[in-house]
């Protein structure tokens, strides 16, 4: 999978969505940060959410964040 990178003025993260199959592919909307500490306060709270419920270090699924079990 290609995932071409370009940056320009201000903006620090540009996010685009491109769902693809095999004849064809429906483009998604696009977000813009400009502003790296966007993402910092995003690590940051999802840092404190992982200490909670007693969950022990190890590799989880998007299934296990979102509360789903084994989906």
């Amino acid at each position: 999978m290609a995932s071409p990178r370009w940056r320009g003025g201000t903006v620090v993260g540009d996010h685009r969505v491109i769902f693809a199959g095999p004849a064809e592919a429906h483009r998604g909307s696009c977000n813009k940060a400009e502003d790296r500490m966007i993402f910092a306060r995003a690590a940051a709270v999802h840092a404190a959410l992982c200490g909670r419920g007693g969950k022990k270090p190890g590799l989880y699924s998007m299934a296990d964040v979102l509360g789903l079990g084994d989906v």
